[in-house]
């Protein structure tokens, strides 16, 4: 990392000084802290100012990286169109690009975009059964900071069930073939019906339970469980 503009300067300075009383280059690096091609080409450039930077200036300005920042981070639906019009208003004699806008962004820390999931609402009754469920617990002990309610704890066991598909469809998105021509690129066969099967299990404080096949049409209700 580049030190400060008022640490470059004082650095040049020290190396100018001490290499007008005559010392060696590898005692002025090691003094100074810089390596030696730095004091080489500090010594050959006279003054202690840097010379301004070739190519062309940046075009984003403070306000205009606020405004970006206050559009896109932490917000939904944030675009970089959307903020590319609000910038060509603001500052019409600019006018920022789309890539100047799109470089910004990728060169922040909260640049990455994550996808929004969403979970079903809890209707009033699963409230209360929650609630209801919640209260039984408490009531035999289940809740309390003891040995007994540790060891009642150990028998209750947590259920779940899943599909298992034998030829899964792979995922198009995530399954990427790098390669130089798109006839390299290898088709996954799969039949049109794969076998597909539903399986429960549960686990408890002493282990877990064997795997239960589901038998294939039913329905996993509470007579099932």
């Amino acid at each position: 990392m580049a030190p400060k503009l008022n640490e470059r300067v004082k650095r040049r300075v020290q190396i100018q000084f001490l290499r007008k009383f005559g010392a060696k280059v590898e005692d002025i690096a090691r003094l100074v802290k810089v390596s030696e091609p730095t004091v080489l080409k500090w010594i050959k450039e006279p003054g202690c100012v840097d010379k301004p930077r070739s190519g062309r200036p940046k075009v984003l300005t403070e306000e205009m990286r606020k405004i970006i920042e206050e559009e896109i981070k932490d917000r939904f639906g944030g675009s970089k169109r959307r903020v590319e019009k609000i910038l060509a208003a603001e500052y019409p004699m600019i006018k920022p690009s789309r890539h100047a806008i799109r470089e910004f962004i990728s060169s922040q820390a909260w640049s990455r975009p994550y996808k929004v999931h969403s979970s079903p609402m809890l209707t009033e009754n699963n409230i209360e059964d929650r609630l209801r469920f919640c209260q039984f617990l408490r009531a035999q002990g289940f809740a309390a900071k003891t040995s007994e309610s540790q060891w009642k704890l150990m028998h209750v066991m947590f259920t779940d069930e899943s599909p298992i598909e034998l030829y899964p469809k792979p995922n198009s998105q995530n399954m990427r073939f790098y390669t130089d021509s798109i006839k390299k690129v290898p088709t996954i066969k799969r039949p049109k019906f794969g076998l597909n099967i539903m399986v429960a299990g549960g686990i408890t404080g002493f282990g877990k339970t064997p795997l239960v096949i589901v038998d294939q049409g039913s329905t996993l209700n509470a007579e099932e469980y």
